[in-house]
């Protein structure tokens, strides 16, 4: 006589999460719902941003051409070799530069206070529903 098959759940990784021949409490699944979810939230999710981010500045340092212009300070403004180009040259890189620092800089503040309340998102919701006053209203 054959055996009947087992059902496996899987999610979309192909991870099995639980088999309907073992019995598994609501509880354990829960728990490993909210543990898959913070490491979700904690950790993957902030390294993906931290590569994002680096990709955000190879292209700020792409579109401002900083890298460039930092590497060739001292060399003339469209290959003037006079005292002119030369001059014009380092004015005008000393006139960009600046420029694309700020980008560079407000990218970085932003991208920080993105990341502060990414992490702060979940604590401020639990400590938001502890601590509301709409708590007494509730029979």
């Amino acid at each position: 006589m054959m055996a009947a098959p087992t059902t496996i759940l899987t999610n979309k990784y192909s991870s099995q999460i639980f088999d309907e021949l073992e019995s598994t409490s609501v509880y354990k699944l829960i728990f490993n719902e909210v543990k898959a979810l913070v490491y979700w939230w904690y950790v993957t999710m902030p390294v993906w941003y931290v590569l994002s981010l680096r990709r955000i500045l190879t292209i700020i340092d792409d579109q401002y051409s900083i890298s460039l212009l930092l590497s060739h300070f001292f060399t003339p403004w469209h290959r003037d070799f006079t005292f002119v180009g030369y001059f014009i040259g380092v004015i005008m890189k000393l006139l960009f530069l600046p420029v694309g620092f700020f980008v560079i800089v407000t990218t970085l503040g932003l991208y920080l206070l993105f990341l502060v309340f990414w992490f702060a998102i979940p604590i401020i919701t639990i400590l938001g529903i502890l601590f509301t006053p709409f708590l007494d209203l509730i029979p």
